[in-house]
């Protein structure tokens, strides 16, 4: 089987799922809940990469990376 190493994973997700929705899915399966994950996401605010970090991602890049 692929073994996964890490996850990039963008918070504007088709509906009805969204990035923060497959976080909790990921860091919720005992199966992937040790995949790091990186949320990379035009979504800047402090409330945003707060949640996100809250919600186990390992980082959180805001877009447009320079």
């Amino acid at each position: 089987f692929p073994v996964t190493i890490f996850s990039l994973l963008d918070l504007m997700l088709p509906y009805p799922l969204d990035g923060f929705s497959l976080l909790r899915l990921l860091k919720s399966n005992p199966s992937t809940h040790m995949i790091p994950v990186i949320i990379i996401s035009g979504m800047s605010g402090e409330d945003k990469i707060t949640q996100g970090l809250e919600l186990g991602a390992n980082d959180f890049l805001v877009k447009p990376i320079k």
